[in-house]
């Protein structure tokens, strides 16, 4: 009780105060430099990016200095700068957008570009959930111990740039297995008034619109866009409404201190067609197994930036921020052969099921970044305190309505299950790169988290005690990363290892009926991730001062060790001489991996200003249970051996891009290899298609960007160019067991208007 008494008087303390800012301003960066230069009082700007992007200077002074707030010697970052990638903004097709990432495990189920499911190196993409996901340095997690996915989902056309922080660098940010990934928005136009029109068509019914004014007036600078999109869906009674807005006044009073404000917006309605079985996917992958399905996420987010620079040497941020809304849905459940059909003898539907989760979550950060010499050794000190206070109110499998359309209605407490979750957390953070020389820096950091979880409410269908009240949370941290450049060479060693944890959410502790329960000494996921990676540009050839060609590569070997994981087992109750389920930790998982990036730069003419380049992301990955246990036909069985499911050994993506002074075409071929559905590796397709392996695809899409004026680009695409039917994974969860087929062939058209 003291420790938690302590914990919520700092959280009141901090709450008035908010996060560290993220490279809010930055087009590309050097990923390689330090922060030897500015120790020396010299001015750097960001040569030739080694991560394949274009050139270009920092944009200003506090731009450079909000980046610093970072600190990721010898880590794996990499950034995705969108305004240099062909593809439709509109439809957020994850495998274009992330074509670059080596490894990148996309879900996509609804076709319809209303959420992003990613996720690196073998863990589970089911809505980022494995990831800290930050807009402008902002956190967007409903929850993060309760119910850590990213529901917040704002329009790619208002996206700068993407940071993908790995596993080894989330010290800083939380200790998630995956890393951090952050949606860096557009900047602020320089003149007074500046305006960006996309709209755009294309099949399925597609329609959407996107407005931005932004501008500069004298010491304040502001950004602002309005979104509203919909589209009829690939497959029937798939059609969503989408609507989004963001409104950023920055002031720089003092040349010392900026200060922004900023409230985004994000809430779609999305149709949900339901799962198929085999032979309905076989027959018709368009078809419909539900019409009165919905979901619907509808999330804002304040918050309050601080960047202070007292000295030229001291950077400290602060954000304060928040995710409030609202996760609903309206259910008839069941496998794809259940039927939704009206009775005959009411003459009605079924009463469907609501769920509605509510989330409060509060977020405050500090951080100093501290730059200074030890004995003619420059370091580079990050320091941050994070704090939040979350409460999550989930209602869940409320008796609702006979009807057709999206209605929130329930009969009066018919909540089976009404429960608050509230979380306390605060963590500590500290992380140094020490420059021994100009080639070689070590980076050791520490992450102390300590929180509790109080679980408030009841469900109606087991006793008081079969779910535990109350979970404590001591999460240390340590990890070491370390970054050598050769004498002489191109190329670039690094290497790290860092602990890595996952609280115990929600779901982990809801039984799902009255034969389920949920042991009361549940750990937090635990493990690290460890990799060594290898960058070079093997050679480069100057063929006249306008012509060249380069080929730049990485390697990078990796091991995730994934302990305590979620699962059930079967144990006997000798007071009622029953069996039942037990939610508990099931066992250890490791992932192992070795990851490629590739870049080949054919022709790069300046004075035509032709450009042809390769680019290839591959990673091969195996997943596999250490030691751990699952449930099979009632009974406890070993799956030490068997793959991780959800988790394919290979996926690859190569595009072919081609420039000149007025048109951008991209050809990208997507493989991913099969993969297995369930701990339990089965591997024939049931009938109702809940179980068995998701068969290997390979998708091709062009995409093409054409320079009609100065003030105007037309956008063009063919997604799914040969028809291919597919689908990504098979849920054991939301939005039901079964096969959801993915968008076949469909086209895109857009134009772009600035002025």
């Amino acid at each position: 009780m003291r420790r938690r008494r302590y914990i919520q008087w700092i959280i009141c303390l901090l709450s008035y105060g908010f996060l560290a800012e993220l490279p809010g301003q930055i087009d590309t960066i050097d990923l390689f430099s330090d922060d030897t230069a500015r120790l020396k009082g010299v001015e750097k700007i960001a040569p030739q990016s080694r991560d394949f992007g274009s050139s270009k200077t920092l944009k200003s002074s506090w731009d450079r200095h909000a980046f610093s707030t970072l600190n990721l010697e010898g880590h794996s970052i990499q950034i995705i700068d969108l305004s240099k990638k062909a593809f439709h903004t509109a439809e957020k097709s994850g495998r274009q957008i992330f074509s670059e990432i080596p490894g990148a495990m996309i879900y996509d189920m609804d076709g319809s570009g209303n959420q992003v499911n990613l996720a690196i190196r073998g863990l589970d993409p089911h809505r980022s959930w494995e990831f800290n996901i930050r807009q402008n340095g902002i956190v967007t997690n409903s929850d993060m111990y309760g119910y850590p996915a990213s529901h917040y989902s704002m329009p790619l056309e208002a996206v700068q740039s993407i940071e993908i922080i790995k596993g080894t660098a989330a010290l800083q940010y939380g200790a998630q297995f995956g890393g951090m990934i952050n949606y860096t928005l557009k900047s602020p136009s320089p003149k007074k008034i500046h305006y960006e029109g996309l709209h755009n068509v294309g099949s399925f019914g597609l329609l959407s619109t996107y407005h931005s004014l932004s501008g500069t007036l004298g010491k304040v600078n502001y950004f602002s866009y309005i979104q509203y999109r919909q589209s009829n869906g690939y497959r029937q009674n798939g059609e969503s409404q989408a609507s989004a807005f963001h409104i950023r006044v920055s002031n720089h009073s003092t040349s010392k201190l900026r200060i922004t404000a900023e409230l985004s917006n994000s809430q779609y309605l999305y149709h949900i067609p339901g799962p198929l079985g085999l032979a309905q996917f076989l027959s018709d992958p368009r078809q419909s197994t539900r019409s009165r399905n919905y979901f619907q996420p509808n999330i804002y987010l304040p918050a309050l930036t601080f960047i202070y620079r007292p000295y030229d040497k001291t950077t400290i941020t602060w954000i304060t921020s928040a995710v409030l809304g609202h996760r609903n849905s309206v259910l008839f459940e069941g496998f794809a052969n259940k039927l939704d059909t009206i009775n005959v003898l009411t003459q009605t539907y079924a009463n469907r099921t609501v769920d509605i989760d509510e989330f409060r979550s509060y977020t405050s950060e500090l951080r100093l970044k501290q730059l200074f010499r030890i004995a003619n050794v420059s370091n580079s000190l990050t320091a941050g305190i994070r704090a939040f206070n979350n409460v999550m109110w989930r209602r869940q499998l409320g008796r609702g309505t006979t009807g057709s359309d999206f209605d929130l209605s329930v009969e009066p407490n018919s909540f089976k299950r009404d429960l608050k979750f509230h979380s306390q957390s605060i963590a500590l953070s500290v992380e140094d790169a020490i420059h021994i020389n100009s080639r070689w820096s070590v980076s050791p950091g520490f992450r102390y988290e300590v929180g509790q979880t109080n679980a408030y409410g009841s469900i109606n269908y087991i006793s008081a005690d079969s779910i535990p009240r109350i979970i404590e949370h001591q999460l240390p941290a340590f990890g070491l990363a370390t970054k050598y450049k050769p004498k002489g060479s191109n190329s670039v060693f690094t290497a790290g290892i860092s602990q890595a944890h996952r609280p115990v959410i929600f779901k982990d502790i809801i039984p799902g009926s009255a034969l389920e329960r949920a042991a009361h000494d549940l750990k937090n996921a635990t493990g690290y991730n460890a990799e060594l990676s290898y960058n070079n540009f093997l050679w480069k050839d100057i063929i006249t001062p306008y012509k060249s060609k380069y080929f730049n590569y990485t390697l990078s070997l990796y091991q995730t060790q994934y302990n305590n994981r979620m699962g059930n087992w079967v144990l006997f109750d000798s007071l009622s001489s029953n069996n039942y389920i037990q939610k508990t930790n099931i066992g250890n998982s490791r992932i192992r991996g070795l990851e490629c990036l590739l870049k080949y730069i054919v022709i790069d003419h300046k004075k035509n200003r032709r450009k042809l380049d390769i680019t290839n992301a591959t990673a091969i990955q195996q997943a596999k249970y250490i030691k751990a246990t699952a449930v099979s036909a009632g009974k406890n069985v070993s799956i030490a051996g068997n793959s991780v499911e959800g988790v394919p050994t290979l996926i690859s993506r190569t595009s072919i891009g081609f420039q000149n002074n007025k048109l951008y075409l991209s050809v990208l071929y997507s493989y991913v290899s099969a993969q297995f559905s369930d701990a339990l590796n089965t591997v024939n397709i049931s009938a109702n298609g809940s179980v068995g392996k998701v068969p290997a695809y390979g998708i091709f899409d062009i995409q093409a960007v054409y320079q009609l004026h100065s003030t105007a680009k037309i956008r063009f695409g063919l997604n799914n160019l040969l028809n291919k039917s597919y689908y990504t994974k098979r849920p054991t969860m939301y939005p039901g067991p079964g096969i959801w087929p993915s968008d076949g062939r469909g086209f895109n058209l857009g134009i772009e208007l600035t002025f």
